[in-house]
């Protein structure tokens, strides 16, 4: 028998162990130690093979302690860990005994690969869906602590000396450490995995229940709200970002559009990536982000920006995106040079879009020599006019003097053909469609 100062060498073996278990979850892979063969004597080499022999034949002691450290993870995490779990775990347990048992009698002196076995690898997806893979990490760890301690107890049975011993322990607790070592990394990677997959599917799963909303299909509101985390029962404001994919790839334009948004608005939101290069964004709130407001975003922003009006629950939720999409459309088919602007800034221009000989004439004989007036003109009228005739207001808008837009509206309503006083609204609706989608709110 192995006397008391190697038991005391075997106990600070198990200790490190223990250590082991308690503070690393996922040892990074360079801490993996190397595989080749290690130089152990014949004598040592001998005892760890009876050892793995016995480990092989699954005593029912040794089946005891695992499923007792199962039971253990099992009662502390008993919300969440069910029977068909637990069982998966014993199964897999055992299937590895066995095949580090294995690989050990055939090279006693090289540390064995890890087995991952389909019931590994269906419990680690298993946890991390229920968003608590740290489970399986603490049952590898928990067996590991195991094994060691019973091949020491094993070795504690042996009639050998205490060098040749302390040998065999030596190799078995890196053996064993490198087998574990390499099996946490290993079903780390395929929780990693598991847990990309499972931000995939749920970003289907919005998709998906976006376009069913968008689409009015049937969807009950309240489960939308719950699985969005977005109230669609609420008054909503729909926003359209877009850029060329040789300016921003579309998950950088997603984080700078949520990033400049949430600067605006902090309301509940919700952020999608669609086609077209294109992110749709929805928000809660009471009053509509302002033109105003948007021409504060930085100029790096590198993509275009529009927003559609308010809209009550699901219907507005469709017809805010309806009037977002307008907007884009107008921006898009007048090659306007602003970056940003709301529905409001186009809603005029959607309706004489539909007849455009009319509005042509429209624009002719209300603007007469205006129309062919250098465009500093046209826009100093539209935005004096647009902003109630305040003239401290407008200059400010543009960036001049007041007496500079003084002189330019003097020169802009002696080329009107009729009286600005007595057709003011039928001018500013002129100077609207002529105006307006060149400049929106950068005016």
């Amino acid at each position: 028998m192995i006397q008391a100062t190697t038991i005391l060498a075997c106990s600070g073996g198990l200790a490190i162990a223990h250590q082991r278990f308690l503070t690393p979850t996922n040892r990074p892979q360079h801490d993996v130690m190397d595989n080749s063969r290690y130089q152990i004597s014949e004598p040592a080499t001998e005892l760890v093979r009876r050892t793995a022999i016995i480990a092989q034949s699954l005593p029912a002691e040794w089946l005891k302690e695992f499923d007792n450290s199962i039971l253990f993870l099992a009662t502390h995490y008993s919300k969440t860990l069910n029977a068909s779990i637990i069982e998966a775990t014993k199964r897999s347990v055992r299937l590895e005994l066995m095949h580090w048992a294995h690989q050990t009698i055939k090279n006693p002196t090289k540390f064995p690969e890890p087995l991952i076995t389909a019931d590994a690898e269906e419990i680690a997806k298993e946890v991390t869906s229920l968003n608590i893979p740290e489970i399986f990490i603490e049952i590898s760890r928990l067996h590991q602590n195991t094994a060691i301690k019973l091949c020491i107890n094993t070795i504690f049975q042996e009639k050998c000396s205490q060098e040749i011993a302390n040998e065999a322990i030596t190799f078995l607790l890196k053996s064993i450490n490198y087998y574990f070592d390499n099996s946490v990394n290993k079903l780390t990677n395929i929780i990693h995995k598991e847990k990309l997959s499972a931000t995939h599917s749920k970003k289907d799963a919005k998709y998906n229940l976006i376009k069913n909303l968008l689409d009015n299909r049937f969807v009950d509101a309240n489960i939308a709200s719950r699985e969005l985390n977005y109230n669609i029962n609420s008054t909503h404001q729909c926003g359209i970002a877009w850029a060329p994919k040789d300016k921003v790839q579309l998950t950088e334009l997603e984080k700078m559009t949520i990033k400049i948004i949430t600067k605006i608005s902090t309301a509940q939101s919700i952020f999608i990536p669609m086609e077209h290069d294109t992110i749709v964004f929805w928000l809660n709130l009471k009053n509509p982000i302002t033109a105003q407001q948007l021409s504060k975003v930085p100029h790096h922003y590198p993509a275009r920006l529009v927003l559609g009006p308010l809209g009550q629950g699901p219907d507005g939720f469709r017809r805010s995106y309806q009037d977002a999409l307008t907007t884009q459309r107008i921006l898009t088919q007048f090659n306007a040079k602003t970056k940003f602007a709301t529905y409001y800034d186009t809603q005029l221009i959607e309706a004489f879009a539909h007849n455009m000989d009319f509005t042509k004439e429209f624009i002719n004989t209300t603007l007469g020599k205006l129309l062919a007036a250098p465009p500093e003109l046209q826009k100093s009228l539209y935005i004096f006019l647009r902003e109630g005739c305040n003239l401290t207001k407008s200059a400010s808008i543009l960036g001049i003097h007041r007496n500079t837009l003084l002189t330019r509206i003097d020169r802009a309503t002696s080329l009107l053909p009729t009286d600005l006083n007595e057709h003011r609204i039928q001018i500013s609706v002129a100077l609207h469609a002529l105006v307006a989608p060149e400049i929106f709110i950068t005016a």
